[in-house]
């Protein structure tokens, strides 16, 4: 008896021929049904709980949990669909019998495990390519603000979030396996560390303050302090390699991540079509940190009519916008702080050295990125949303309060030539700060800052 997908033992008047390629046809037809009558039966290799009309309503397998207000709410209660007893037990049930076939002249039999296993590594091969494309995440699209610019080449999706949600949050990353970017960006700071300069690996320590990550998504000038990067997808590698941050090696990570139980899984959900790489690592971490919005504080609830403002935060919104001058001072904060994101996505020198020539920076920032030396001593201009969150103050976090940062800008910043012509004396009076501080404190958004879709999945 021959086996694999030969024919045998034909009668008489026929000649006897054993032709592999009619079994392996025969094999692809019968695995091709298999995969059309068991396709997606696997609740279990997806990890998408699914209505009736296949519209996502929340991730499962990965622990995501669906938010209950904002711009990422389901319109209808989240549930989970009930397993069924999936592809895996199928192809096991195959691999456990023998397949007969005959006819009036024609006797052959399929016999396990050969045939059976080319079966079922067939059923495999076409169950994953009729597997469907990653689910478009909805982009976040909060009233008031401008569209997010999404990358042609790494549009959201549920599967690309979760990954990179999963990266955020695991020390895999780093060299020595005992920091995460959630260390340096911690979601109850929102998204900072609380110390003046940020600690890598064994102790190190960085150059810079941990800048927020609420909103930003929006930042299309470049991020980091120094604007050195143009994008999110090119950003999140730039701490896996720092010797003061991760200090890790691609080809170490990657490895780490082949041999994870998860990520292979998490990997191939996200990009289909790419393979566990650096960029689609990069491309993850970038998804996840667009969802990382902030539209929720009091200032918001104000402008949407559903609260209003105590009479001291009213004044002090009056200073921060100078919009009531004479009888009320300018505070000259809006030029730099532009609402609804409260930065203008550009650079400044706002005085925090005095610079008798454009050389004499202790941290050239943006100057360094650039090569234009009038760049010395420029930085980007942060968020002040959740800024009573983000002690302390300054790309180096030379400033612990925002009594101090006031203070600062009241007495006009040390001289440059290239100091920004808004920082100024401002002649502000203890009443006038004070009012200021309590409408910075409006700024602040709560549930930004306990959303479970910006922490770790829960296993």
């Amino acid at each position: 008896m021959f086996r694999l997908g030969s024919l045998t033992n034909y009668q008489d008047d026929h000649r006897q021929v054993t032709p592999p390629v009619r079994g392996t046809f025969i094999g692809v037809f019968l695995a091709y049904c298999m995969a059309v009558l068991f396709h997606r039966t696997d609740d279990d290799a997806c990890p998408f709980a699914k209505d009736a009309e296949g519209a996502v309503l929340a991730v499962r397998s990965a622990g995501w949990v669906p938010p209950t207000r904002g711009c990422y709410a389901p319109s209808t209660p989240a549930t989970t669909n009930a397993p069924s007893p999936g592809f895996l037990k199928v192809l096991f049930s195959l691999l456990q019998i023998k397949w007969r076939f005959s006819s009036p002249h024609l006797h052959f039999q399929f016999q396990t495990p050969s045939f059976s296993l080319l079966l079922g590594v067939l059923i495999v091969g076409l169950f994953n390519a009729c597997t469907s494309k990653p689910t478009p995440f909805p982009t976040p699209s909060p009233e008031g603000f401008v569209e997010m610019e999404i990358p042609s080449d790494n549009p959201l999706t549920y599967e690309g979030v979760t990954l990179g949600r999963a990266l955020f949050f695991d020390p895999i990353l780093s060299l020595d396996s005992t920091i995460s970017c959630a260390s340096c960006h911690n979601p109850a700071l929102a998204f900072t560390d609380g110390r003046a300069i940020s600690n890598g690996i064994a102790g190190r320590t960085g150059q810079r303050s941990a800048p927020s990550l609420l909103n930003i998504g929006y930042h299309y000038k470049g991020v980091f302090w120094d604007g050195r990067s143009p994008s999110l997808e090119e950003q999140a590698l730039h701490p896996l390699n720092d010797s003061l941050e991760m200090g890790n090696h691609w080809e170490i990570i990657q490895e780490r991540l082949l041999l994870h139980p998860d990520y292979s899984k998490l990997f191939r959900l996200a990009f289909p079509d790419a393979s566990m790489n650096k960029a689609t690592t990069a491309k993850a971490l970038a998804q996840f940190q667009r969802t990382l919005i902030s539209t929720d504080s009091k200032f918001d609830r104000v402008q949407r009519g559903e609260t209003q403002f105590t009479p001291q935060e009213q004044r002090g919104w009056t200073i921060f916008f100078d919009a009531g001058y004479p009888d009320v001072p300018m505070a000259e904060c809006s030029h730099c702080h532009t609402d609804p994101l409260f930065t203008n996505l550009n650079f400044a020198n706002n005085g925090l050295n005095e610079s008798l020539s454009l050389d004499d920076f202790p941290d050239e920032g943006l100057g360094r990125i650039s090569g234009n030396k009038f760049d010395n001593g420029k930085f980007r201009v942060p968020t002040l949303r959740n800024i009573l969150l983000t002690a302390p103050y300054m790309h180096d976090g030379r400033l612990e309060s925002i009594e101090e940062v006031i203070q600062h800008y009241n007495e006009g910043g040390l001289y440059a030539e290239n100091l920004d012509p808004n920082v100024r004396p401002l002649h502000l009076s203890d009443k006038d700060q004070q009012d200021l501080i309590a409408f910075l404190q409006t700024l602040t958004d709560s549930s930004a800052l306990t959303n479970p879709m910006y922490y770790p999945a829960k296993k």
